[in-house]
């Protein structure tokens, strides 16, 4: 994780993944929280076609297979 006005490696940090319905809300979002402020919300349907569309690019599994060291 780092910044947006960062560049680099950045650092490893713990997040908290969940799901989140308000009663307001007409839709159940995915929402990803490092806990130091910085989160990322996506309506089930955007999460549903990033993982899609993950699952469909070879080049980013492999980049995401836990057993390979990235630079």
């Amino acid at each position: 994780m780092r910044d947006a006005a960062d560049h680099g490696r950045g650092i490893s940090t713990d997040v908290e993944i969940g799901l989140l319905r308000r009663i307001s809300d007409l839709e159940t979002w995915v929402v990803v929280e490092t806990g130091i402020g910085a989160s990322v919300s996506l309506p089930i349907h955007a999460a549903r076609a990033l993982v899609a569309g993950i699952q469909n690019d070879a080049e980013v599994i492999a980049l995401l297979a836990p057993e390979r060291e990235i630079d």
